[in-house]
């Protein structure tokens, strides 16, 4: 595991000139196994401490309390079952190394801080709470069964330019980051390019200002085949201001994927809200649920896998879904969007896909393929648009599919095509004001059903093909 530094230099080299002339200097070194330091310093100019200790048996404990300015604390222990708390109150710098399994640490800083927390063995925890202006807290885990807990600010001040960094190897670890207020930023990555890495998991809460969270689980690697990657979880949870959450979980091995059985959620409520979730392996599940200003989604779940589910949920102001790269058997798209500039695009391929397309309200436009470039069989693809501007485009390649449309209200429109297969069926209805219908099919035994009630209703199918029947009612 490489060494994890501050702005390229040490906790002790952060804290600078202060640190050179600090009022008070500890050094603790101790050896062997159950030892115990503990260190508590004052002063306007800045205080310094280090403390190593050893002991592969381990059972070591440390304490670092710094009250002034300029604080600086480096602790290295060594062995197992070690624990540190470190306290800092003024414009603080912390660097922490552990080695061994079941190790614990937390660093409570307020003010202007740094810290660093470095962990190597099994079951290690690492707690950091930060609360004041430009905290930076980096975490670094290897092992598996690590926890990683962040928290940035507080009600008792100014949270102000939060930074989180988590990385963590292995499997069965889990981060949890919260930040409130300011500029948030959180990045987690959660991956071993020479690993099975799974039943990793991820919660990120940010609540005000310019958030933005990353979070990457799966294996980094270019060519690592054989690298598999099983249930892996992310929530996100962003309110208000200028959200961005992005969500990778896949594997880099090859295009057919190896993460799998993996979920990803990102709640987004309040501003300029953008989100991205990427996903490839079996049995994947990801929802996106946005409320309010300018909603952006794009979600895909690639590669030729089976059994994924994807949720898209938006309400409020300028919301866009972009949806893509589903090429396994029985996948699902489902998404809603109620209220303003609503606009969805989604392509979704093979055996038994299903698509659900939901519009009320405002600017509709939907635009929905399946089968582009790889047959999609006893697929259905079901369009429900209500209220205003209303527009469908659907574009099918398969066999024994279903089209469904139904669109009611204002400036309605529609076109369906059902390209090369047999035996596929498309039922339109469209009910007020400026109806417009056209269908196209290829292939034989295929049926049309068109419905128009009120207004200024035209519709025209074309049918190439034997045995095919077209109804409409006007």
């Amino acid at each position: 595991m490489r060494k994890l530094c501050l702005a390229g230099a040490s906790a002790l080299a952060l804290a600078g000139s202060a640190a050179a002339l600090a009022q008070n200097t500890s050094a603790v070194n101790q050896g062997a196994v159950g030892n115990a330091a503990t260190v508590d310093q004052e002063g306007s100019t800045g205080a310094l401490s280090t403390i190593g200790q050893g002991g592969s048996e381990g059972g070591n404990a440390a304490g670092v309390t710094q009250r002034g300015g300029s604080n600086a604390s480096e602790i290295v222990q060594d062995g197992s079952r070690g624990t540190i708390l470190v306290s800092q109150t003024g414009a603080n710098a912390s660097e922490v190394t552990q080695t061994g399994g079941g190790n614990q640490a937390a660093v409570s800083q307020t003010g202007s801080n740094r810290s660093v927390l470095e962990q190597s063995g099994i079951d290690g925890s690492a707690a950091v709470a930060q609360n004041g202006s430009d905290n930076e807290s980096t975490i670094e885990q290897a092992g598996t069964g690590s926890v990683a807990n962040v928290v940035q600010g507080g009600a008792s001040a100014a949270a102000n330019g939060n930074l989180s960094e988590i990385i963590q190897e292995d499997a069965g670890n889990v981060a949890d980051v919260v930040q409130t207020g300011n500029g948030n930023e959180s990045t987690i990555t959660q991956a071993d390019a020479d690993r099975t890495v799974g039943g990793n998991s991820v919660d990120v809460a940010q609540s005000g200002d310019g958030n933005s969270s990353v979070v990457r689980q799966g294996g980094f690697r270019y060519g690592s085949e054989g690298l598999d990657i099983n249930g892996n979880s992310v929530d996100v949870a962003q309110s208000g201001d200028d959200n961005r959450s992005v969500v990778n979980q896949r594997t880099y091995a090859s295009y057919y994927g190896g993460a799998n059985n993996s979920t990803a959620r990102a709640a987004q409520s309040g501003d300029d809200n953008d989100s991205t979730i990427e996903q490839n392996g079996t049995n994947d599940a990801a929802s996106v649920v946005q409320s309010g200003d300018r909603n952006v989604s794009s979600l895909e779940q690639m590669g030729y896998q089976d059994g994924n589910n994807a949720t898209v949920v938006q309400s409020g102001d300028d919301n866009t879904s972009n949806f893509g790269y589903q090429y396994g058997d029985g996948n699902t798209v489902a998404i809603e969007q109620i209220g303003d500039g609503n606009s969805v695009y989604g392509s979704t391929a093979a055996y038994g896909a299903r698509t659900t397309v939901r519009q009320s309200g405002s600017g509709n436009q939907s635009n929905s393929t399946q089968g582009y470039y790889y047959f999609a069989d006893n697929s259905s693809i079901a369009v429900s648009q209500s209220g205003d501007a209303n527009r469908s485009g659907i574009y099918q390649e398969s066999a024994a599919s279903f089209i469904e449309v139904a669109q009611s209200g204002d400036r309605n429109q529609s076109r369906v095509e059902q390209y090369y297969e047999p035996d596929n069926a498309v039922s339109l209805a469209q009910s007020g004001n400026d109806n417009v219908s056209n269908v196209a099919q290829t292939g034989a035994g295929n049926s049309a059903s068109i419905v128009q009630a009120g207004n200024g209703n035209l519709s025209t199918v074309n049918q190439t093909g034997v045995n095919g029947t077209v109804g409409i009612r006007q």
